[in-house]
């Protein structure tokens, strides 16, 4: 009787174990395009015999893991920030291109035509039109400057305005990371890793906006 109660137990703690592991494989696949998830696998332990002569007690559920490539986590994260910088550094230039105008209709057309004027002008200096026409392109070339100069100065007041933007946004990923890393220092293995997922998405983001090293250490 003992040897068929032993062998149901068996038995049942094995479909325990790899019920658990279908749900696990359910589960990579529902979340395959969430964001910062990291596949999970389940880790399996033989239970052992209670005696010499025992052939065992069939199998168990030791924990259930993230599978996660550290390096090559690393790696993204530091190229990451020359990413972001070079996306901030093309929105502010096309901000500074669309201020300084397109080829020969803003400084180098206006510039073009004052030389020109001065040519008129010097092959017929004493012309009241050419004269005319050297303080009318000059006016124009002055009104050009002071044009670029005001929209260089909007540029300069968005780039600062930006500035602020980004360090809230810093302070508040911040904030963010602290607290989730204090719920992970008093979480359990199991109950981490959700925890660690939410925290590539944050370094992530955080890494972005500025150039971070991240160091983990045994508590999460």
């Amino acid at each position: 009787m003992s040897g068929l109660y032993t062998s149901l137990t068996m038995a049942a703690r094995a479909l325990s174990a790899q019920q658990l592991g279908l749900e696990v494989t359910g589960n990579n696949i529902a979340n395959v395009n969430t964001a910062g998830y990291a596949r999970r696998t389940i880790d399996f332990a033989a239970v052992k015999p209670e005696s010499a002569l025992s052939a065992g007690n069939g199998v168990e559920v030791v924990g259930i893991r993230s599978i996660r490539d550290r390096l090559l986590e690393r790696r993204v994260r530091e190229e990451v920030p020359g990413e972001g910088r070079a996306q901030e550094l093309t929105e502010i230039l096309q901000v500074v291109e669309a201020g300084i105008g397109s080829t020969g209709s803003s400084l180098d057309g206006r510039l073009t035509e004052m030389f020109g004027s001065f040519g008129r002008l010097a092959d017929a200096p004493t012309s009241a039109v050419a004269r005319a026409d050297v303080l009318n392109t000059a006016h124009e070339l002055t009104q050009s400057f002071h044009e670029i100069a005001g929209r260089m100065s909007d540029a300069q007041r968005q780039a600062d305005a930006r500035v602020r933007g980004t360090v809230e946004e810093i302070n508040a990923l911040a904030e963010q990371i602290s607290a989730l890393n204090h719920s992970m220092g008093a979480s359990g293995p199991e109950a981490r890793l959700p925890l660690q997922d939410q925290m590539s998405t944050l370094l992530r983001k955080l890494n972005t906006l500025a150039n971070v090293d991240v160091v983990e250490r045994d508590g999460g």
